[in-house]
């Protein structure tokens, strides 16, 4: 019974080794009309442009007065 830690780590495949399978195809991944990512830095200039314009930000302190 000689199971060093050196034995068992010898069985596994680093991380680094990328041969193992591709479960791309197998995974359900949705087709949108939107890309999937936000593109924060981007559009947050856009976004804030708009709260400015709507005024969201007195809105909110009205409805908050309570």
């Amino acid at each position: 019974m000689n199971d060093t830690p050196q034995s068992k780590q010898a069985d596994k495949p680093s991380k680094a080794d990328k041969t193992g399978p591709d479960y791309s195809a197998s995974l359900y991944l949705p087709q949108t009309e939107f890309p999937m990512r936000a593109g924060l830095p981007k559009k947050e200039p856009e976004i804030l442009a708009r709260w400015n314009e709507i005024g969201l930000y007195n809105l909110l302190r009205e409805v908050g007065k309570g």
